[in-house]
This record gives structure tokens, C-alpha cells and sequence, in this order.
């Protein structure tokens, strides 16, 4: 079973940041490519590899030093370097 890497959830965050910064400071399209890009991670990479669930950010964060198992199917969530 393949992993989650730790570099796709930080280019995540990258991603969620830049979009709040970029809709606060009014440049709507920089914003949109910003979320765009989040999706595209979340879709691709930040996902259970079993079963396909959606798991937040913040619980792949606490996986990374904690055991944290999938909502849906029970597989060990285990983050790679």
C-alpha cells in the first residue's frame, strides 16, 4: 500500500495559504489558480489508498506522529518523509 508523503500536505498548506492571502488582498484569479491547485492535491495524493477517503489536513498532520486510522475502512494512515 503506497503512502501519503509529507511533501504533498505542506504544498497543501502552501496552497490554502496563498489562497486566503490572495483573496484578502483582493486578486481574485491568483486565488482561484491557488484553491485549484489544492484540489488537484487533494484529489491525487491526500487520500486513503484503500478505500479513497477524504481525510483533512489537520488529521494527516496528527498522523504523521500518531497511529490514525481511515473513518472508513480501519487501514493505518502512514505518512512518509
Amino acid at each position: 500500500m503506497k503512502n501519503i508523503k509529507f511533501l504533498h500536505i505542506i504544498c497543501a498548506i502552501i496552497c490554502v495559504v496563498l489562497f486566503v492571502i490572495f483573496l484578502f488582498t483582493g486578486f481574485f484569479v491568483l486565488s482561484a489558480c491557488a484553491i485549484i491547485g489544492y484540489i488537484i492535491i487533494d484529489k491525487k495524493y491526500l487520500r486513503c489508498k484503500n478505500c479513497d477517503a477524504f481525510i483533512n489536513i489537520d488529521r494527516l498532520l496528527y498522523a504523521r506522529k500518531h497511529t490514525y486510522h481511515c473513518h472508513k475502512c480501519g487501514n493505518i494512515i502512514e505518512i512518509d518523509k
